[in-house]
This record gives C-alpha cells, structure tokens and sequence, in this order.
C-alpha cells in the first residue's frame, strides 16, 4: 500500500519573507521583503503547502503538520522518530531511519496510549498537538 504525503515547506519570518525588525510583535510593522507574495504564490500553485517559521508553535505549525502512516517515508518521519526518541524516550526498532515502519508505529501506539488518545498507530493532528506540545 502506497501513501502520500502533503508538500510542506517551511520558510523562517524575519529576514527571509519580512524586513527583520527589532522584536516584530505588531502587525503593521510587518513589511515583506519584494517578491515574497509571488514566491508564495508559487509555492502554493506548485502543490507546497508553505508554512512560515516565527519561533512559536501554535495553530499554524500544526496545520501544515501532514498525517504520517504506516507506509509514510522522509524526513517528516524521521522527525517524528526523533521526537519519540529523544523527548519521550521511546525506542524505535528499526532505529530512526525516515521509514514509518512497525517499530515506528509500535512507538506511537504507546505515545497515544500514555497521552491518553485513540492508539491507532496514525499520527493525526491530536497526537502531532501532543508530540508538539501544542
């Protein structure tokens, strides 16, 4: 069984969309730099789902957070691997090698279970809020 994932690319705030400021915290002081509209444009016409690096973790990391599976390669599951590993001390048998296999999801079953969420073994948007601390 094949799956896909969503492109996602992830782009830092300051100084690479907008003119870096001195602690940006109010709207109208955000100036984007020339271009960036239509490079985002881009992004979004050619399948990528661009999601915008500002430091905080909130509602727009977990939207462009795609569903991991069993199946699911790359480095999304490679991050998801090392979250389980290094933040929740969880092995993965088979070791963190990008490849959402049975040891990955035996990894998440347990994460769910001890979060208290449905232990499907899929990573979903409530387990990417637990795994995100969101």
């Amino acid at each position: 069984m094949e799956h896909t994932l969503n492109k996602v690319v992830f782009l830092d705030r300051d100084g690479t969309l907008n003119e870096e400021v001195n602690y940006l915290h109010k709207p109208e002081d955000m100036k984007l730099l020339p271009g960036v509209p239509q490079a985002l444009k881009k992004l979004k016409d050619a399948g990528y789902n661009p999601g915008t690096i500002d430091g905080v973790a909130g509602s727009n990391t977990l939207a462009a957070c795609p569903t991991l599976k069993s199946g699911s390669k790359g480095t999304l599951v490679t991050l998801l691997q090392e979250r389980l590993y290094y933040f929740f001390g969880l092995a993965i048998s088979g070791g963190i090698d990008g490849d959402f296999g049975t040891g990955t999801k035996n990894a998440v079953i347990s994460f769910q279970k001890n979060c208290g969420l449905s232990a499907d073994g899929i990573v979903g948007t409530n387990t990417w809020r637990k795994l995100l601390s969101l």
